[in-house]
């Protein structure tokens, strides 16, 4: 399988990634900020987006009878409808950590739950899972996958509706998917209501290392970190600020990543009609008992989501029951990338995490090299030697003296003297 923004070809002009740690926070670049309407979107009211990845390219579902939009992952263009075939996209799309994506329906209780599979946007999904429930409880809004789908997985879909606290789950082993098993949480309050929409995300592809969710309740606006042994809240960050009450922390994502743990949370934001944006928010989860405190207490990083709400109506609580949005978390070699989209914001953003290496920028520029990309533009702090600059298929794309170099928006692999640098350009 190809692999998401892959870089066979960069690859063999750098070090090895495994030396790298964790990501550094200080060197992220926003990749794009879209408004939905780019892909088509007329009424943010009357949609659910969520994001997935599906070999090398990010997947939009909007969730209103469209098909999902294949998109580029560096800069937000949309590529096209994906190859839908026989599956149902009116609930949400979601993947794993290897580019696996899966496909749900949406279903009310009583009748039947469909997952279908795929691996290219070009390949029509195959049909995966088939569940008949009779929950009073509805269940497609929300889909998580942590693992490989082809080797150790865990499937996560959350029910939603009154006096809900609880989720299906399925543990794929070796490849193969198992019974679904019904997961009741043991929290105070449930996330209820259908406007919480809260979305379950397994910590690792072992269901007993625990799990993630968020909702807000009479006043409490809380993410928790649940035991997954006992199914407990084990700790938690809420948000204290006296404007909680406008904010929802539902929607999140956690991918291991260079041996350390990483959680995203966004904090959809009510009363878009307000102009207020939704907030995201990473944390370093490595340990998760230190989710704790208040929301920005243990935060590594901290972003404002962009609006789009002057093109098309944003989905707030005036104008619709169903304020949600998506987080879609995925490691590459040398990034982790991290995506959100809301209907609150009416917005899609990308930023690319680099992975903390000791032979990564610091330790070039301390040879006296550095690159780093500008808009439409690689700037390089050459001293005048000669830059050889490389597309991510490892084409040669110029070879100067200048300390500018004009470029369309992607990844490329500058070298100078010897030493090598990927740098991202918008």
């Amino acid at each position: 399988m190809k692999k998401f923004y892959s870089l066979v070809a960069a690859a063999l002009l750098l070090p090895a990634s495994a030396l790298a740690e964790g990501i550094n926070v200080a060197g992220a670049t926003q990749l794009f900020a879209k408004g939905l309407g780019e892909y088509g979107l007329t009424d943010a009211t009357a949609c659910r987006p969520s994001i997935a990845v599906c070999g090398d390219k990010l997947v939009l579902d909007l969730a209103n009878g469209s098909t999902p939009k294949a998109i580029d992952p560096l800069t937000g263009n949309e590529i096209g409808d994906i190859t839908l075939g026989d599956a149902d996209a009116s609930g949400c799309v979601a993947s794993d950590c290897a580019g696996n994506m899966l496909i749900c329906n949406y279903s009310e209780s009583g009748s039947t739950f469909k997952i279908w599979k795929t691996a290219s946007i070009e390949t029509a999904p195959v049909e995966y899972i088939t569940l008949t429930h009779a929950t009073n409880l509805n269940l497609g809004t929300r889909l998580h996958v942590q693992g490989d789908l082809n080797s150790n997985a865990v499937i996560i879909a959350t029910l939603d509706g009154a006096y809900a606290k609880n989720f299906y789950r399925w543990t794929v082993t070796n490849g193969t998917v198992g019974e679904a098993e019904k997961v009741d949480v043991d929290i105070i309050a449930g996330w209820g209501a259908f406007q919480n929409n809260t979305k379950v995300i397994s910590r690792t592809e072992n269901a007993t290392d625990g799990y993630y969710l968020g909702f807000y309740n009479k006043g409490a606006n809380e993410f928790f970190y649940i035991d997954g042994t006992t199914n407990t809240a084990a700790n938690y960050v809420k948000d204290g600020s006296e404007y909680s009450g406008n904010y929802n922390l539902n929607t999140a994502d956690t991918r291991a990543y260079k041996g350390k743990n990483y959680t995203a949370i966004l904090e959809l934001c009510y009363f878009a009609c307000w102009g207020i944006n939704s907030v995201v928010y990473m944390y370093d989860t490595t340990d998760p008992t230190t989710l704790t405190g208040d929301i920005e207490d243990c935060t590594i990083a901290k972003y404002d989501m962009p609006m789009f709400t002057d093109e098309i109506t944003p989905c707030d609580v005036y104008n619709s029951s169903l304020t949600t949005g998506d987080v879609l978390l995925f490691g590459t070699d040398d990034y982790l990338l991290a995506y959100f989209t809301s209907n609150c914001d009416v917005a899609l953003t990308g930023y690319a995490f680099p992975a903390d290496k000791s032979d990564g920028v610091e330790a070039v520029a301390a040879k006296g090299f550095r690159a780093y990309g500008a808009k439409g533009a690689i700037v390089v702090e050459n001293n005048g030697a000669t830059v050889e600059v490389y597309n991510a298929a490892g084409a040669a794309v110029a070879r100067t003296n200048n300390s500018e170099i004009n470029v369309a928006p992607g990844l490329y692999i500058v070298k100078v003297a010897g030493n090598t640098q990927k740098v991202l350009v918008k």
